[in-house]
């Protein structure tokens, strides 16, 4: 049990710690189309063209822009990091790191992580976010929480 909590504090400090400087944006010519992702809570609600089911606690993403960092939860464990946004709606997720907590039923959170690191640009309208990889249908589709 002390090993356990030894190691989720151990994850937690590595989580937040993990946020640095390099975490920008990298590019001064960012449209308003750029920005309509920042500093929204994102609550995922397909992955992989299939819905996500409703749960108690949402899967979700949100890009602070006064720090450059991304936070965010996949069903059981808290994640954070910096990303780099881009003209042409570009983002990069960077130095991504989570709590290493043991749930059930981990897949769905797997696969959202593994979407957050292929990402590489997105389409945004202010009520909705999908991330894509290239010119692929969206490998997930979010809904802004107000």
């Amino acid at each position: 049990m002390n090993k356990l909590i030894l190691i989720t504090i151990f994850a937690c400090a590595a989580l937040w710690g993990c946020v640095h400087a390099d975490n920008k944006h990298t590019d001064t010519s960012l449209d308003l189309m750029d920005a309509c992702i920042l500093d929204t809570r994102w609550k995922l609600v397909e992955l992989w063209g299939k819905p996500v089911a409703e749960v108690e606690r949402y899967p979700f993403i949100q890009l602070h822009a006064k720090e450059g960092r991304i936070s965010g939860f996949g069903g059981c464990n808290s994640i954070g990091g910096g990303y780099e946004l881009k003209a042409g709606n570009r983002v990069r997720f960077t130095n991504m790191a989570s709590t290493m907590m043991a749930c059930p039923d981990m897949n769905l959170e797997q696969e959202f992580f593994n979407v957050l690191s292929m990402t590489d640009n997105f389409a945004c309208d202010g009520k909705t976010l999908a991330l894509h990889k290239a010119r692929m249908a969206p490998l997930a589709r979010f809904e802004a929480v107000h």
